[in-house]
């Protein structure tokens, strides 16, 4: 069983339609200890480097530490 469960997802351009691919996402069950507080200092960074025009970052615990 889990106790953890984090997602984060970035999207790197304005979606165009119904179809396509924006952006990537993850979630981590039971991530190792600091992942989730470095994938959020390091995925605005990222978003920013890949983006193609408006960029968006989000990161939330789904079950576990607040």
């Amino acid at each position: 069983p889990f106790t953890q469960l984090w997602h984060c997802e970035i999207k790197v351009k304005k979606p165009l339609g119904e179809h396509g691919l924006y952006g990537s996402g993850l979630v981590l069950i039971n991530p190792p200890w600091r992942v989730p507080e470095q994938l959020s200092e390091q995925l605005p960074a990222l978003a920013s480097w890949l983006s193609q025009g408006v960029h968006t970052v989000r990161h939330q615990w789904l079950r576990g530490p607040q």
